[in-house]
């Protein structure tokens, strides 16, 4: 019986090339495993993958804790995060040799996270000038709402700033980094405003 690829989710065509090397033994329905397990569009993907990357940050915290004592849990959150946008500025710079080296910059790699892993948040810039830019961040802080499911959060503060420090000192600049939580709820839900500038 010919099978009716027509049904499957449309995010698994945009990815076919990552499955192109799945077998499956003759007696599995595949057609029903991709339609019951894969993401039916592409915000379900999306989120699925920041919820992996959350549950992830949030779990590895809590091991650490669980080992070695609560206190060192900030310390850790905020150097790895610093790294992960150290690392983020690194791939963004490879992919743009030209990015200004300003507070711009910054934002624009702040920018490119948002829009390809975190998209619980929108933002709202402010000002951006080349030594000075504000924006504010509104969302679902996915870094507090697993530290709440976990109960590590009240020895977690947001680690949005360490990341901006990361992608500051990787493009070589020595901007003040400023963040201001302006609210945030039983829910995670957020309102945070960053600042680059001199």
């Amino acid at each position: 019986m010919k099978s009716s690829i027509a049904k499957l989710p449309a995010p698994y065509y945009e990815l076919l090339h990552f499955r192109a090397n799945d077998k499956y033994l003759p007696e599995m329905n595949w057609e029903e495993l991709v339609t019951d397990f894969f993401s039916e569009n592409v915000t379900q993907l999306a989120q699925g993958l920041s919820n992996t990357t959350s549950a992830f940050y949030g779990l590895m915290l809590k091991e650490i804790g669980d080992r070695y004592g609560p206190e060192i849990i900030e310390s850790v959150s905020k150097s790895t995060v610093y790294a992960l946008g150290r690392r983020t500025a690194q791939r963004l710079l490879q992919r743009k040799p030209d990015l200004e080296r300003n507070a711009r910059g910054i934002a624009k790699v702040a920018m490119s996270a948002i829009f390809n892993a975190s998209p619980e948040y929108s933002f709202e810039m402010v000002r951006y000038d080349e030594d000075h830019v504000e924006m504010l961040m509104r969302g679902i802080d996915r870094y507090k709402k697993i530290a709440k499911e976990l109960s590590i959060d009240k020895w977690l503060s947001t680690p949005i700033d360490a990341f901006a420090q990361g992608i500051n000192d990787e493009l070589g600049l020595a901007y003040q980094i400023n963040m201001e939580v302006y609210s945030i709820d039983e829910e995670s839900n957020c309102f945070y405003k960053i600042t680059f500038g001199i």
